[in-house]
């Protein structure tokens, strides 16, 4: 019973510490490991050229559905040739 109630706790902690931590990332405030994720964030948008500034929601729309779209396509390619491929 007591390891039980050892786990939950240590659980509980855990949970709190990456739900802050998580909440000030959602919230772009500072974090104490911003010193060591900012440079490997500046790197990647480099490297992809992705531009930093917030899509309008009919953007993200527009982009969430052409991503869907090719998923839908390239599953039903993988599908369709199955018995071809193996």
């Amino acid at each position: 019973m007591l390891e039980i109630l050892i786990t939950l706790i240590i659980a509980f902690i855990l949970a709190l510490i990456f739900g802050n931590y998580l909440y000030k990332i959602a919230s772009c405030k500072k974090t104490i490991f911003d010193f060591i994720f900012n440079p490997i964030d500046n790197l990647i948008y480099k490297i992809c050229a992705i531009d930093r500034k917030n899509m309008t929601w009919q953007k993200y729309s527009l982009h969430l559905i052409a991503f869907n779209a090719l998923v839908a396509i390239f599953s039903f390619v993988i599908f369709y040739l199955q018995d071809k491929l193996f």
